[in-house]
């Protein structure tokens, strides 16, 4: 039987609050992107692995997060159930209710579960995503950064990149291509951009920006980037 928030809010260690906001944050994450934001300045990465894996049991247990496959061979990612954005809403104070100065309206404060689902087929998508921005972060660089998944972007009305890293006073949109969008589907995206660039949003920006593709997924990079 599922315990009550009230019965685990004393229960719940650092530990584990800092992987229900990562999975947040990220949309979704393996049990390796999670030791490695965890413990990104520890070198004994297979034990804190072990010790992470053990937490991420118990948290399934509890109903909080719950384990998906997304490419056949044990591939396994980690999403927040509805239990488990309850505590994120708790823990992290997330309002209900914000405004929305771009389209001045009022909506949600917060993401529920279903929104922040993502199909099958695309989850390697985000996973290969989230490794570049938890590569980026294992840098260590002494800067003030902040990410942006293309659920929590708000600061852009008309253009909607995989993610941002906002970087000192650069926004860095992220494109992550697995090399399986067609010329045709290419060819819109940057139809996007252009539009984009030729808008008033862009003449009125208040960072400059700099886009990057990311390429995974095939053997032919060089091909792929020309």
């Amino acid at each position: 039987m599922k315990k009550s928030l009230n019965s685990l809010i004393h229960t719940f260690s650092q530990r584990d609050l800092d992987i229900l906001y990562y999975i947040y944050n990220y949309r979704c994450l393996t049990e390796n992107q999670i030791c490695q934001l965890h413990f990104s300045k520890e070198k004994s990465f297979e034990h804190n692995l072990s010790s992470i894996k053990g937490r991420i049991q118990e948290l399934c247990e509890l109903d909080l997060i719950k384990k998906v496959e997304y490419l056949k061979g044990d591939e396994y990612v980690y999403f927040l159930t509805p239990f488990g954005i309850k505590a994120i809403r708790y823990f992290f104070e997330l309002p209900t209710n914000i405004y929305d100065a771009n389209k001045k309206v009022v909506k949600r404060g917060y993401y529920r579960a279903s929104e922040l689902k993502i199909l099958p087929k695309n989850i390697n998508h985000q996973v290969h995503l989230n490794q570049f921005v938890i590569d980026f972060q294992s840098l260590n660089l002494d800067i003030t950064w902040k990410y942006f998944d293309e659920k929590h972007i708000g600061q852009y009305a008309n253009i909607r990149p995989d993610g941002i890293l906002s970087v000192l006073d650069t926004d860095f949109f992220l494109e992550m291509d697995m090399g399986t969008e067609n010329q045709k589907q290419l060819q819109a995206k940057w139809e996007n951009y252009r539009n984009f660039i030729a808008s008033r949003e862009y003449a009125y920006r208040e960072k400059r920006i700099t886009l990057l593709f990311i390429v995974a997924n095939t053997a032919q990079i060089k091909e792929r980037i020309d």
